[in-house]
Order: C-alpha cells, then sequence, then structure tokens
C-alpha cells in the first residue's frame, strides 16, 4: 500500500516540475524531453536504491541504547570487585553485588569459587551467608533450578 502512495506523489511531483518545460511557450521541445529524462531517471534511481538498500534497521536496539556500557567494561569492574573483596572481605553488600553479577554474566565457574571463599570467611556468622545469598538472587537461582 505504501509504495503506491509514494508512487502517486512521485508522479505528482514529476509533473508539476516538468509542467513549466512541456508548456506551449517553451522555446525547445529538446530541452523539454532531457528535463523529463532526467527526473525520471532521479526518480527511478531513488527508487531503485531503497528497493537495493532495504529499509534502515536502527545501530542500536533500545536496550542496547539504555545500556551504553560495553561487555569488557562490565567484566572489569566485576573483577575489580572481586579483587578489592579478597583483600576486605568484610564488605556483605559487596559480595552480593559480586554474586549477583556473576550470575548476570553466567560465570558459574567463578560464582561457585566466590562464594565458597565469601562462605568461609563469614562461616561463623550464617546469617550473612544467607542475606547475601537472599540479596544476590542465588536463592531464586537454587529454586529456579531445583538445586539445594
Amino acid at each position: 500500500m505504501i509504495w503506491i502512495i509514494l508512487l502517486i506523489i512521485a508522479i505528482i511531483t514529476a509533473l508539476t516540475l516538468i509542467s513549466p518545460f512541456t508548456s506551449v511557450e517553451t522555446k525547445s521541445k529538446k530541452t523539454a524531453s532531457y528535463v523529463t529524462g532526467a527526473i525520471a531517471l532521479f526518480i527511478a534511481a531513488s527508487i531503485g536504491l531503497y528497493v537495493h538498500l532495504g529499509t534502515p534497521t536502527p545501530l542500536f536496539t533500545e536496550a542496547e541504547e539504555e545500556n551504553e556500557i560495553e561487555q569488557p567494561d562490565v567484566l572489569a569492574m566485576v573483577n575489580g570487585l572481586a579483587e578489592r573483596l579478597k583483600e576486605d572481605p568484610e564488605d556483605a553488600d559487596g559480595w552480593s553485588q559480586l554474586i549477583r553479577s556473576r550470575i548476570v554474566l553466567g560465570q558459574s565457574g567463578k560464582l561457585i569459587e566466590e562464594h565458597k571463599t565469601m562462605a568461609e570467611h563469614y562461616k561463623d556468622r550464617p546469617e550473612i551467608i544467607d542475606m547475601i545469598n537472599k540479596q544476590s538472587g542465588l536463592n531464586d537461582l537454587i529454586v529456579e533450578t531445583g538445586e539445594e
């Protein structure tokens, strides 16, 4: 349907543009035919280029535009947090964030290793381990996969 509308608009535009050259007052019919041919060629080339290139697609999807941080930047931040927690393991919120990040990134090997480190550090305070597991979403992951 859109092609028909575009074609009608193109024909009306072309006729409007060439009408001064095709009137009786024109000195040369040869000039009028050159102008008509040039406009017709321009319209055909425009339509042909559009058909050849297709519909333009956006460079970024909406989700990518909202998430402007690149994957290597995310990995660097998560690995930096892991290094900081090795030096100062008393940050329960940091552990929650690290475990959640590993879950989101799908890094199960590092997730298990770092969870063991966290559990060893807080072995005398199981309520903190439970809080970290809950805040990080690990409990929900365990329930979803059916593991205990």
